[in-house]
């Protein structure tokens, strides 16, 4: 398949305005001809700024990169651009290759996430979804340019952002632009009132696409695993595969290294600035980057295959799939910007001859939005009552409600958040921990509290070396700290690693067969979560959380927390049965947490609450 034929979006590298600044930059950085012209400036001359509008091109085109500081600097520096980007990956790599080329923006240029703000005063801002809905909510942006690029990722933030601007649309007089390849722009024109579309062909190198049709998920491994032994060791390699656990194995067992949503952006930046210069570079990613990290590589590889996830009041099921459309010309993306590309698909299912994309996925038809209705409920919002452009599921929307004002986060007569509400907003764990860490500061238990926001911190399931060669090592090593809490277990690898000065824990979890860097972005999301409720505590005078992980709470007080959550549930011992209890030792009833892969009922995070001993129930350390 040519490289012609792959309908695609997206930019995030190349210089703004004149194209001789284009060219230039290429002759300075790989000493060769000038570059093709990128198709952006075919219609960059027809755009009428001073309306809404849509552009639809093909990766690489340059409209991420080329379309917002163009008019800035028609501005002459005066307009405020606003530049959403799906992730805080995407973020920090848009912001590192426009400050590269764009050196005189200077301060002018920022980035602003919830881990990352650099020159926050900046006329022109990238953002978040999270950072765009609170600068929304609070009505912080007005005669603004707003560009919701790569608009094909329709998170429920990201709606729910556009239904707040064109809720404000009269007032806020911000100007809308949506940008993408993979989208039908009928809805947004619809939705957003929107007349001015525009729209480009062309790729500025073609890419070669090669399927590899294997039996099952096992021979697609078996290819995997060929092309990265078998490849010319003077050709980059990208490869997209569905888990961070996956990803971080292979760039572990590859000399590779990974990017995926948990990396800081500085380190992202770090790769794309090694991708310029090491030919025998490996980097293997997560799916959800797909669309925002370019990288200078010479070939993409993608495993045809992705966990998919939907919420169904309040309980999540998961099931393995191909990769949409729209994702797949995505990752075919990543190649063709620079040079010629290759782009190799390992599946187990027939692909058509020509993939075209489909319609937009909404993330807001597929979950129950707990984060966004209690956020709209601290600006005396009611997500129920706003115009969306998904389907939305009343019922869903009406569940999240009334959880929420069940538990006291949101105060049912006047629909605004409580104390326990505002805590809750500040901590970005999933909505049982945010409820039980808001439980116990309220009731002045800091120790509960900071034992919760430590086995909080992880978000997942507790074995990293699930189906590994070391799997039984590595399970053998983590119920060393507990063979009764597995959420005890969280809360011993957390402080093992804060506490960690001279690298030996991070050296035994490696040795053991486990991944640091899930522990690590534990830790990030753990102090994320701290300093935003320090912040909160401190402006209301109240006592703030130490630093110090707690661990081996009391399960006898732990009991009413988990009681009182959605997602954890009370089981009987004849229920103790599957390869998680494997080395627990569980004698009475327990709680946990179940989640459907597959339409197999998994159980995780589990707690004993009847075992003889004081606390729990040890193994030798």
């Amino acid at each position: 398949m040519a490289g012609k034929e792959l309908g695609v979006d997206y930019d995030h590298r190349l210089p703004a305005l004149p194209e001789s600044r284009v060219q230039g930059h290429a002759q300075k950085t790989m000493d060769k001809r000038p570059e093709p012209k990128l198709p952006i400036f075919s219609i960059l001359d027809s755009i009428d700024f001073s309306e809404h509008f849509v552009i639809i091109g093909d990766v690489g085109t340059g409209k991420s990169t080329i379309t917002p500081i163009h008019e800035y600097d028609l501005s002459k520096g005066s307009r405020q651009i606003v530049i959403r980007e799906p992730s805080r990956a995407a973020c920090n790599a848009l912001f590192y290759s426009l400050n590269a080329l764009h050196p005189e923006l200077g301060d002018s240029l920022a980035v602003v996430t919830k881990d990352t703000k650099i020159n926050v005063s900046g006329k022109i801002k990238i953002v978040t979804d999270g950072v765009l809905l609170r600068m929304l909510a609070e009505n912080s942006i007005y005669d603004s340019s707003i560009y919701f690029d790569e608009s094909h990722q329709m998170s429920s933030q990201l709606e729910l952002c556009m239904s707040l601007a064109k809720k404000e649309e009269a007032s806020a007089k911000n100007l809308f632009r949506v940008m993408s390849a993979t989208i039908d722009p009928k809805e947004f024109l619809s939705f957003l009132g929107i007349s001015n579309l525009y729209r480009m062909s062309g790729r500025r190198y073609p890419v070669t696409l090669e399927v590899e049709l294997a039996d099952d998920l096992n021979g697609m491994f078996k290819t995997l695993d060929y092309y990265l032994y078998s490849q010319p060791r003077d050709e980059s390699w990208l490869v997209f595969l569905p888990t961070r656990r996956l990803v971080e194995k292979y760039a572990s067992g590859y000399r590779g290294v990974y990017i995926h949503g948990g990396l800081a952006g500085s380190e992202v930046n770090r790769i794309q600035k090694r991708a310029e210069h090491d030919k025998n570079l490996r980097i293997f990613a997560t799916n959800v980057i797909a669309s925002s990290v370019n990288i200078y590589v010479d070939n993409v590889l993608i495993f045809d295959d992705v966990i998919d996830s939907k919420d169904k009041l309040g309980q999540k099921t998961l099931h393995y799939m191909s990769v949409d459309d729209n994702s797949l010309l995505q990752m075919m993306g990543r190649v063709g910007r620079f040079k010629p590309g290759r782009a190799v698909i390992l599946t187990d299912t027939p692909l058509p001859k020509k993939i075209n994309p489909i319609p937009v996925r909404k993330a807001l038809e597929t979950e129950t939005p707990f984060d966004l209705v209690l956020l709209m409920s601290k600006y005396g919002l009611k997500l129920s009552k706003l115009e969306f452009m998904s389907k939305v599921d009343h019922r869903e929307v009406a569940f999240a409600e009334n959880w929420l004002i069940e538990i006291g986060a949101i105060d049912r007569p006047s629909g605004r958040a409580t104390w326990k509400g505002l805590l809750m907003s500040e901590i970005p764990y999933e909505p049982d921990f945010a409820h039980m860490i808001s439980s116990a500061l309220i009731s002045g238990d800091y120790d509960m509290a900071r034992w919760l926001l430590a086995s909080g911190s992880f978000g997942d399931s507790l074995n990293h070396a699930y189906k590994s060669d070391m799997e039984r090592e590595a399970r053998r090593f983590l119920y060393s700290f507990d063979r009764t809490n597995e959420l005890n277990i969280k809360a011993h690898l957390l402080k093992g690693y804060a506490e960690d000065n001279d690298g030996s824990f991070v050296s035994k979890l490696v040795a053991k067969g486990l991944f640091p860097g899930f522990v690590e972005e534990a830790w990030k999301n753990h102090e994320a979560a701290r300093e935003a409720l320090n912040d909160l505590l401190h402006s209301s005078k109240k006592r703030l959380i130490p630093k110090e992980v707690m661990v081996d709470t009391d399960v006898a007080k732990l009991r009413p927390y988990l009681e009182s959550c959605l997602s954890f549930e009370r089981f009987g011992p004849h229920e103790r049965k599957g390869h998680e209890f494997k080395e627990m030792s569980i004698e009475g009833p327990f709680f946990a947490r179940a989640l459907t892969i597959n339409y197999r009922r998994i159980l995780f995070d589990i707690v004993a609450v009847n075992f003889p001993g004081k606390r729990r129930h040890q193994t030798g350390r």
